[in-house]
């Protein structure tokens, strides 16, 4: 694979989030639905005549999207309780449908690389703290 340099990525938290744009985008719509969408996904469980375990696994994934969507509302809206959060566990964690973590060195400007394939596509993403 061939090591390419595509970028800096600035930091002001300490902390660095990788998430696809598309899950951040309609926050505020999500915000309107999300209660009706919880509420409609619980009552169409009990409906569906599926066994308890098919149940099981749909509500966990339906609550895993509830989940995600509120946390990319907390981002828009509440970043500061989002940080203070962080920093009390600086674990790496899923957050959003994406990443949160935590940099080595705090705040600043780092590096990104890109590990390209035989066909110039990208295989893996490197940020250097």
């Amino acid at each position: 694979m061939k090591k390419k340099l595509i970028g800096h990525c600035g930091v002001d938290s300490g902390m660095i989030m990788i998430v696809d744009p598309c899950y951040l985008h309609d926050v505020h719509r999500y915000k309107k639905l999300l209660p009706n969408m919880i509420k409609n996904n619980f009552l169409n469980l009990m409906k569906s005549g599926k066994t308890d375990m098919e149940n099981k696994k749909d509500y966990k994934n339906m609550n895993r999207f509830c989940k995600s969507k509120q946390e990319a509302i907390n981002i828009t809206e509440n970043w500061k309780g989002v940080c203070t959060d962080q920093e009390k566990n600086s674990e790496p964690k899923e957050y959003a449908s994406g990443v949160l973590s935590h940099t080595r060195g705090g705040d600043g400007v780092f590096p990104v690389y890109a590990y390209l394939d035989k066909e110039n596509r990208v295989a893996k993403l490197e940020i250097v703290f």
